[in-house]
């Protein structure tokens, strides 16, 4: 088992056309931020993975990268092809998944000595190097934080049949945050089967709080008490009880993998066997499961929508008889997150700027709740980006007093006005500027505002940063 960390402060970026060094093949994934591609090296012919991250102006990344003039971003990964976390053989049995999960034991004890936390181990997220062999890769570090001791750090982060009580309730994560997840990989890689999955994320999360799962006997009969012994010691909701890296080493479970010698090993039924038909339904289900999501919403939203439909044919003047606050599906789509859904709804000819009744679009909604994939959609299409609502706020305005600073710059980088003001007689200095959001407001002053603009309550603008930033 193999991690490299660069250390970004030594990062070199080249700024040469791309396709002067690689040929660009296939597509291998595609994520929000980024699209994957095998790449062949015009030299030496090697194949390589790259990572091409979509086009931002960000001043500063999460990993420290300064990206003032970066159009787009593209990373050289090493190419593992037709990796996958399972083999040529029929079944795994539960020899061959504890060498796999010490692997992993090993990769986080590396990590989590350099107080790094992965925030996304699942399945997807762990690679073979080689087809037929047991040697594998933790990938995908797009998430991770480094958490120093100390450090209080709260976020709705992961993929929700994975994430631990602790995102699902909003306290700080830690490394045993990753050992939950482990613990999730390894009743899968046992079963087929996933622990905490419930009909829709909010079933979800309350099985993860509540700790609700069993061992179902249809999948666990064969499987050692070894081996549930240890992921019962992975969930448990106190973090200062669950087990930590170097106790899960330590454990039976995992302690007899030094010995290839079956004989003189801890007793294993060799008919324990996990056939791979489970693990592929499993990454079927994930497929799917996000349309289903789609199509119970759409369910859900069937009378709203046909009031949307019609309201195209009259100018989109429409009243809701269900939502007081003149809610379309594109207002609930956008809040939510549902991309997929506003997309299907906006190419059925649904407007993206129809109104509630305070005036906000869909591209309110979708700023207030941080989801940047559907903002940059939005303003994709063309809208007015400086559009006022009845408050004569426009959407910067919003991304403002949110304090959602990805989705400024995304805005300041498509032309939005920082000097509008709403009917306060406040522009987006004032509330950055008032709430005390440095980076936000550091970020405007790059556009040379006026500083001079006087609200309502006759507050000059200057005096307001010269109380909030030091000189």
């Amino acid at each position: 088992m193999s991690i490299h960390i660069s250390d970004s402060r030594n990062m070199k970026f080249n700024e040469e056309p791309f396709e002067k060094f690689y040929e660009i093949a296939e597509e291998l994934g595609n994520g929000q931020f980024a699209i994957v591609r095998r790449v062949v090296n015009r030299i030496t012919r090697q194949e390589y993975a790259a990572k091409f991250i979509k086009k931002r102006r960000y001043a500063t990344s999460r990993r420290g990268v300064l990206r003032i003039n970066i159009e787009r971003e593209i990373t050289i990964l090493k190419y593992i092809a037709d990796s996958d976390n399972n083999n040529d053989n029929e079944c795994l049995n539960e020899y061959e998944a504890s060498i796999f999960i010490k692997q992993l034991l090993l990769a986080l004890k590396f990590l989590h000595h350099l107080h790094i936390v992965h925030l996304d181990i699942k399945p997807e997220n762990v690679m073979l190097v080689n087809k037929g062999d047991l040697k594998i890769k933790l990938i995908d570090f797009g998430l991770s934080r480094r958490i120093l001791p100390g450090t209080i750090i709260k976020d709705m982060v992961g993929t929700p049949e994975f994430v631990a009580p602790e995102v699902v309730n909003y306290e700080p994560l830690t490394t045993a945050t990753d050992m939950w997840a482990l613990g999730v990989v390894t009743y899968i890689l046992l079963s087929g089967g996933s622990p905490f999955l419930g009909e829709n994320r909010e079933e979800t999360f309350i099985n993860i709080s509540a700790v609700n799962y069993n061992f179902n006997e249809k999948y666990f009969s064969k499987i050692s008490p070894q081996a549930k012994d240890f992921i019962k010691n992975l969930f448990v909701k106190d973090i200062r009880k669950r087990a930590t890296v170097n106790e899960c080493l330590l454990h039976p479970w995992i302690r007899h993998v030094d010995n290839y010698n079956l004989k003189n090993t801890l007793l294993v039924n060799q008919r324990s066997a996990i056939p791979f038909d489970q693990i592929r339904s499993y990454k079927i289900r994930l497929k799917w499961q996000r349309a289903i999501e789609i199509i119970i919403v759409c369910n859900k939203m069937t009378a709203n929508a046909r009031l949307l439909l019609q309201s195209k044919n009259n100018n989109n003047q429409r009243t809701s008889r269900f939502d007081p606050i003149g809610e379309t599906c594109l207002h609930i789509s956008a809040s939510n997150g549902y991309y997929d859904l506003l997309y299907y709804l906006y190419m059925k000819g649904a407007s993206l700027t129809i109104c509630d009744y305070q005036g906000d679009t869909p591209l309110y909604y979708s700023i207030r709740n941080g989801h940047i994939n559907i903002v940059d959609f939005i303003i994709s299409q063309n809208i007015d980006i400086n559009y006022v609502n009845k408050n004569k706020e426009t959407a910067l305005h919003i991304a403002t007093r949110y304090a959602q600073l990805e989705i400024v710059l995304l805005l300041l980088q498509r032309g939005a006005n920082i000097e509008l003001q709403d009917q306060d007689g406040e522009t987006v200095l004032h509330i950055s500027s008032w709430h005390g959001y440095t980076t936000i407001l550091s970020a405007f002053c790059k556009y040379k505002p006026n500083p001079n603009i006087i609200n309502k309550v006759c507050f000059l603008l200057s005096l307001i940063i010269l109380m909030r930033i030091p000189v």
